[in-house]
């Protein structure tokens, strides 16, 4: 008889590999921006304040990132919760007090600070005041080597609460233009909580919180108001095509909402949904970032079809565009403006895509979406009479563009010099293939 022995393991994990690759799986560097506002709205921040500057006295002018807010501060539960990987500050919140709508759930966001030579913290809770620092994160992580931090806590009573964060050398201060102001307000109104859609759909919790943005090449903070930019609806085709006739679809600009609709086959989930039509120039009311014709673009500008479609959300945060849901070319997604939000999503780990998503689900996310938008849209009366409009309004350029283009080839003849020989006009060719033609 042969022995058997029975033997039980617990798997293990590779801390520094782990970290490692979670501070590299962010690909935008802007990421860590993202995760900074998530955090600060999750620690019910009010206020936030990010501020991107150049250290000039140290050798490669290193990239600066500093995050301020006014949340609840971290106590020393929370601040090695923000060290630690998987111990979300999220769910300690969650822990202490009943709290819906966190965003950070893994503890993964704060890694993408590790991507630095140093980060420092200094923190007031309620009862406390703490301050750490750790040096060379990522050099450290290199080394196979899982970083250690120091800290300092002093017990006190703090009227005010808040955190603030350094993270100096930023990904090793390379694509520096990233967080140039421009480029970093619009990638925090497109892909951060700061960009959320939830007032569209009547939810204003966040609403009065504020974001004091300063990226480089800016020299004082700007306001920016919680909250993605639309814009303003101007959908009265009467209007319209009296006031501006031959280009007011450049100024369109009609919403569709659909809060709470049931995703097909998938009982008790649901998704909610706005869908705007928008013109190029209502576009441009509130988006400096879209190219205009004949001006150099700066750094981080961008083609309207680079940047409109549909857009998935969790968290009603802009995660990706899935413009292939609505079964449309180029030419067509350009003119809407559109977000879906489904709790359902399993995103990433870096919250970059939805991949995670059981594929039937999406299945059914996608034909959900569709339904929406080509039988309550697309054959809803008013979007009915909106596309009749605009095909009046292509045959009146078309008939507009024939009459400037024979008035343009009248006065090019009426220019034209003659001269009379032997009692026959001749007229002066256009071209010079005319006076080989005429030798001819």
């Amino acid at each position: 008889m042969v022995g058997v022995l029975l033997l039980i393991r617990q798997p293990e994990v590779s801390n520094v590999d782990e970290f490692l690759e979670i501070t590299r799986d962010f690909a935008d560097p802007k990421d860590v921006i993202r995760e900074a506002i998530s955090n600060a709205i999750d620690w019910r921040a009010t206020e936030i304040k990010v501020t991107i500057k150049e250290d000039r006295t140290r050798p490669e002018e290193e990239l600066v990132i500093e995050i301020e807010d006014n949340g609840v501060g971290l106590n020393e539960e929370r601040l090695h919760a923000f060290f630690d990987l998987g111990k979300s500050i999220s769910r300690i919140e969650n822990r202490e007090r009943s709290v819906e709508g966190q965003i950070g759930y893994k503890g993964h966001g704060t890694k993408t600070y590790y991507n630095s030579r140093e980060i420092e913290v200094w923190s007031d809770s309620k009862n406390c005041t703490v301050h750490a620092i750790m040096d060379s994160p990522l050099q450290n992580l290199m080394k196979k080597v899982v970083p250690k931090y120091r800290y300092e806590i002093q017990s006190k009573i703090n009227k005010k609460t808040g955190t603030k964060i350094k993270i100096s050398h930023y990904n090793m201060s390379k694509r520096k233009m990233d967080f140039g102001h421009l480029a970093l307000k619009d990638f925090v109104l497109w892909k951060t909580k700061f960009g959320s859609v939830e007032k569209e759909f009547g939810t204003m919790e966040n609403a009065k919180k504020v974001l004091w943005l300063q990226g480089l090449g800016k020299d004082t903070p700007e306001k920016i108001d919680f909250g993605h930019l639309f814009a303003i609806e101007n959908c009265d085709l009467n209007k319209l095509r009296t006031t501006r006739p031959g280009d007011w679809t450049k100024a369109f600009c009609k919403r569709w909402i659909f809060p709470n609709r049931p995703i097909i086959d998938n009982p008790g989930k649901s998704i909610d949904m706005v869908f705007y039509v928008e013109g190029d120039e209502a576009k441009r009311s509130y988006n400096p970032m879209i190219r205009g014709r004949g001006k150099t673009p700066e750094y981080g500008m961008y083609k309207v079809e680079d940047r409109y479609g549909l857009w998935i959300c969790k968290d009603y945060i802009p995660i990706k565009r899935y413009n292939e849901w609505l079964g449309l070319g180029k030419r067509l997604e350009t003119k809407y403006h559109a977000f879906v939000n489904c709790q359902e999503f399993r995103l990433t780990a870096n919250r970059g895509d939805i991949g995670n998503t059981p594929p039937d689900l999406l299945d059914a996310l996608e034909r959900t979406v569709r339904h929406i938008f080509e039988v309550e849209i697309q054959q809803g009366d008013e979007y009915q009479a909106y596309e009749e409009a605009e095909e009046l309004e292509k045959q009146y350029q078309t008939k507009e563009q024939e009459r400037k283009d024979f008035e343009r080839r009248r006065r090019r003849a009426t220019r034209k010099k003659v001269y009379k020989l032997n009692g026959v006009e001749l007229i002066e060719p256009s071209v010079e293939m005319g006076v080989v033609d005429s030798l001819i």
